[in-house]
């Protein structure tokens, strides 16, 4: 399936309703000939391209604390683990306070 992938300056050009919040985005995909999909099959394959590239998914972990330094997220405490990464996703119903 043809793709492509956007650097945050280009979203709000593709998806106007994205221009307030892009440049808080590092980027997107766009599939220029997706319509409709089976949205269960594509998360299922992109999680499972996504541990074959190394990445760990951590389902019911229930995060205690996001660390943070200068507005960077550092770590993310969980019960009695801190877990570093070299990037940090959550979704957008996360509420933050100041002190996470």
């Amino acid at each position: 399936m043809p793709y492509q992938l956007l650097e945050s300056s280009r979203l709000a050009e593709v998806e106007p309703a994205l221009a307030e919040v892009a440049h808080k985005l590092t980027g997107g995909l766009r599939l220029p000939n997706d319509e409709t999909g089976d949205c269960q099959l594509f998360t299922q394959r992109l999680a499972h391209m996504a541990e074959q590239a190394g990445v760990t998914f951590r389902f019911n972990t229930p995060v205690e604390k996001l660390l943070y330094e200068n507005e960077q997220i550092y770590g993310v405490k969980c019960a009695d683990e801190i877990i570093k990464a070299d990037a940090y996703v959550h979704g957008v119903w996360i509420v933050f306070d100041g002190d996470a």
